[in-house]
């Protein structure tokens, strides 16, 4: 037994070499485990140190999350430089729980052993979009381990946020037909490899899969399969495109068709069988970013509203106006809706329902107690009606001039005043035989 100890005695001596341990440590070491063979016939084990330089990544092993940050992976990997007294091998070892949670003190992601003194990481995986996370991390050498040492002075120290490139239901801010494209919602969650494969295994450019298949593999497409019908993508070049098909006879093989029903809530423009050719040939990412996961907001394409020539439609093109028209006196001033002149089609209904840079107009006043009026527009400026009850009529002789209730000489003595000097449209209702500002909920004489 003592010639087994001297023969560990000259092991630790070359891993200390091997790791230029300085020679007065070194004979300290030595002489404190000479002392132990001798003296009591058994080596004094050490307990590792504690972890050092503790770090949390994402799975590239690059990219730092900070302490209280977020990542959109569902892995996180947690690193540090670990080391022993004794130069063991040694083994970074993490519980990793949320943030609710109570410490239990039982790891539950480690790294592989590696030589003292060397850098480690940790996978930790299976968390959950959308929960808080807080972790702690030991150091092991098989027979002893380190006190825990807690990652940061606060939780959570990262929370899993979802992935904003991802279309779902969470994403696009949908979810008419319930929660889509997410775990444990219709389809099962989508994932980059739901529409996207390896480079060589497909004919469509960007990667795109021939077929997308349902994640859970139970949720049919409106196709009535689990499997899409096919696609074909093969022109994006920022000019013309065939992500969505308008094919009239069918096929209908966009990447924006195949998965789309004809819910009016959900698709207006691109459907597994049909198409209305909105912005036909156009690259549908100039207004629908992948960055944010296809989804389209107002102000993505112009101001909220537009006020001003810097604010005007830009994207994808401009509809050839030059002013922006009444929108801030109308929208910010007045605090009117959208509706009230383009109705049903902003914020609600197909988005420029006639040509695809077409001005839409329609009047919808007072939550459509007045619809209805006559719009005379720009020259050389594209406009459409939009249905209305009673109609509204659009032309484009270069009068710019607007015929509608909020204008007429019931409420302005020279008929073009708003509203006979009121400031905000709260409500009509029925006065006498013909309808009056009310400002209060009483008829005016």
């Amino acid at each position: 037994m003592i010639n087994k100890k001297i023969i560990d005695i000259r092991e630790t001596v070359i891993k200390m070499k091997t790791k230029k341990v300085n020679t007065l440590g070194m004979m300290l070491i030595v002489q404190t485990m000479l002392l132990a063979v001798f003296f009591t016939g058994a080596a004094i084990a050490a307990v590792p140190d504690s972890p050092a330089g503790v770090t949390q990544y994402k799975t590239n092993g690059v990219t730092v999350i900070p302490q209280g940050g977020t990542t959109e992976e569902v892995t996180v990997r947690v690193f540090a430089t670990i080391s022993d007294p004794d130069l063991d091998n040694v083994q970074l070892q993490v519980e990793f729980i949320e943030s609710a949670n109570t410490f239990a003190n039982a790891p539950n992601c480690n790294s592989p052993y590696v030589l003292s003194g060397d850098d480690a990481t940790a996978p930790c995986s299976g968390l959950v979009v959308g929960k808080l996370y807080k972790w702690q991390a030991r150091v092991s050498d098989g027979t002893g381990t380190s006190a825990w040492v807690q990652f940061g002075g606060s939780d959570p120290d990262v929370t899993v946020s979802y992935n904003r490139l991802i279309h779902n239901s969470t994403t696009v801010g949908n979810s008419t037909e319930g929660t889509w494209g997410v775990a444990g919602g219709k389809y099962g969650e989508f994932v980059c490899a739901t529409c996207h494969t390896k480079a060589g295994s497909t004919t469509n450019i960007k990667m795109i899969r021939q077929t997308i298949t349902s994640p859970n593999a139970s949720d049919t497409w409106p196709n009535g399969s689990t499997i899409t019908n096919p696609i074909s993508f093969m022109v994006a070049d920022g000019i013309n495109t065939d992500m969505g098909d308008t094919s009239a006879t069918g096929g209908w093989t966009g990447v924006c068709n195949v998965c789309h029903n004809n819910n009016p809530l959900d698709h207006t423009h691109y459907t597994y069988n049909s198409s209305d050719g909105h912005n036909a040939g156009m690259d549908c990412s100039e207004c629908h970013f992948h960055s944010k996961a296809f989804a389209v907001g107002c102000t993505d394409c112009h101001g909220q509203p537009p006020v001003d020539l810097g604010t005007m439609v830009s994207i994808p093109g401009t509809t050839s106006s030059t002013t922006p028209g009444a929108h801030n006196l109308h929208v910010n001033t007045k605090s009117f809706v959208c509706d009230t002149c383009h109705y049903n089609n902003v914020p609600s209904g197909a988005h420029n329902n006639g040509g695809s840079r077409d001005i839409s107009i329609g009047f919808y006043i007072a939550s459509g107690t007045i619809q209805g009026g006559n719009y005379d527009g720009q020259s050389g400026v594209g406009y459409d009606a939009l249905t209305t009850s009673a109609a509204t009529t659009v032309s484009a002789t270069g009068a710019k001039t607007c015929t509608v209730y909020c204008h007429s000489a019931a409420q302005s003595a020279d008929g073009n005043s708003l509203f006979n000097r009121c400031s905000k449209l709260i409500y009509f209702r029925r006065c006498s035989r013909q309808w009056l500002w009310n400002m209060y909920g009483r008829c005016l004489s």
